[in-house]
């Protein structure tokens, strides 16, 4: 992995969240240099003040501007960190910490959380979902004032003739010319603009008497992620478990469906989204309420910071791809930390595109490996601890 940049004149090592060995993944991209390099042109970087900065992937937006903020010897600024994911503020803490930077002047704050203070300027990478894209306009919108600057980043292919008319229901937008494969958006906030926040997606979980709550950023929030509809049919019924772990639990159907079949004294619903966390303990609120007393949900990297050999049973349905790149590292860290989290005895189920193989890091890593069903796509695979 490359790890050295110099983004607006400022020699820096950034690292990807979790960390990974693949030589192809960098913790920036052009679209982040494009971005940084048109705040200086224009002169905005002097200004300071209180910069709000949306969907920073590992920090490296943050990190160049506080770099920039301490060689100029100013403190005068303030920076709002706003996102969906833990991973990508946790990775921002480490780079700044990596390259002796103070994060005094920077605020996290998680896509459902409210930001009272007024924004001076505004930077956002474009987000591939574009519901989330319209609920972080609305929420830009909320913060603006009639002095608000702002500049959005993305893949010029990206930014199609919809997405900018996003843009223009916050203001007018001015698309820049391409450089590097990447545009940058200047967008005239209009604060009496009428931007809002889009509503809860919430539908029938099909054969049942439930119903799923699914926030913007939520995988597959209009409809039943097809893996999730095939491992449903097979997760345990009428089993008594200590603790349970739903791994990536998107937005709590499996975490539901095990609540409804089973008795458990402990649910942990684990995921890096925090609209996906939110989204769960809704579904869960709303369906099964007397069992809330018995979950919790957590925003987290796989299992970081669980003591080992305590759970029954992990349920899981891993990515394969990190933002816009494919890789197998979250797969492969879940499988590992839920091996050292079960206890002997205790089970791993998951289920995965027939292609990935999983199968196989499943029998190096717990010495078996048992399919409990396939179909063309999809296999259901479990290993005993």
């Amino acid at each position: 992995m490359n790890r050295y940049v110099e983004l607006i004149d400022q020699a820096l090592t950034l690292e990807r969240f979790p960390f990974s060995q693949d030589p192809n993944l960098q913790a920036w991209d052009a679209a982040d240099e494009y971005l940084l390099n048109q705040l200086r042109e224009r002169g905005w970087l002097q200004q300071g003040g209180t910069i709000h900065i949306y969907n920073d992937t590992f920090g490296a937006l943050t990190t160049a501007l506080v770099s920039w903020f301490a060689e100029q010897n100013c403190s005068d600024y303030n920076i709002i960190n706003r996102g969906d994911s833990f991973l990508s503020h946790q990775g921002c803490r480490n780079n700044l910490q990596d390259n002796r930077l103070a994060d005094d002047r920077v605020v996290y704050v998680d896509s459902l959380q409210d930001v009272a203070e007024a924004a001076d300027l505004v930077l956002l990478k474009v987000p591939k979902n574009h519901t989330l894209l319209q609920q972080q306009l609305a929420q830009v919108k909320a913060t603006a004032t009639e002095h608000t600057k702002m500049l959005a980043a993305a893949k010029a292919k990206a930014l199609t003739r919809n997405v900018i008319d996003m843009f223009n229901q916050l203001g007018a937008a001015n698309p820049s010319l391409a450089w590097k494969k990447c545009r940058v958006v200047d967008c005239q906030i209009e604060p009496t603009s009428d931007l809002q926040v889009p509503d809860l997606n919430v539908w029938p979980l099909e054969n049942t008497e439930y119903n799923l709550v699914n926030h913007a950023n939520v995988f597959a929030r209009q409809y039943l992620d097809i893996g999730a509809r095939f491992f449903l049919q097979y997760l345990p019924k009428e089993q008594q478990y200590h603790e349970v772990i739903d791994l990536g639990c998107g937005n709590g159907v499996l975490s539901l469906m095990l609540l409804a079949q089973n008795k458990i004294d402990k649910l942990i619903a684990i995921d890096e989204s925090y609209m996906a966390l939110a989204s769960t303990e809704q579904t869960i609120k709303e369906n099964l309420p007397a069992q809330l007393v018995h979950c919790q949900f957590q925003a987290n990297n796989c299992l970081d910071g669980f003591e080992g050999a305590r759970s029954d049973l992990v349920v899981c349905n891993p990515p394969f791809h990190q933002n816009n790149a494919i890789t197998d590292d979250i797969a492969w860290q879940m499988f590992r930390d839920a091996k050292r989290v079960l206890k002997r005895g205790g089970k791993l189920m998951i289920v995965g595109n027939q292609h990935l193989a999983y199968h196989i890091k499943l029998q190096r890593l717990f010495g078996n490996c048992e399919t409990l069903a396939s179909n063309k796509k999809f296999v259901i695979l479990e290993a005993v601890k």
